[in-house]
């Protein structure tokens, strides 16, 4: 009985970093876009602290990045299906 308790766990534990690993989905440019309008208005907003703003700047600045990242995907992508709709 104490052999077959713990293979289950150790199942468990497989499949839930199998599902853990599949399920989530990439985060969208509209969402991420409204992570970073609220990124801004903290530096407006009177929970502003001078010694927080560096890392909420560089914190900005690198989702500011993945947001044009993705778009440049996203036009190329336009941009591949515009040209097979020209053939």
């Amino acid at each position: 009985m104490s052999q077959t308790a713990p293979k289950p766990p150790k199942t468990n534990s497989a499949k839930s970093t199998k599902s853990t690993d599949s399920t989530p989905a990439p985060e969208s440019i509209t969402h991420k876009l409204t992570r970073l309008d609220q990124a801004v208005e903290w530096f407006h907003s009177d929970e502003f602290s001078l010694d927080q703003a560096i890392a909420k700047y560089q914190s900005a600045a690198a989702l500011a990045h993945e947001i044009e990242h993705d778009l440049t995907e996203l036009k190329n992508q336009v941009a591949v299906i515009a040209d097979l709709t020209k053939s």
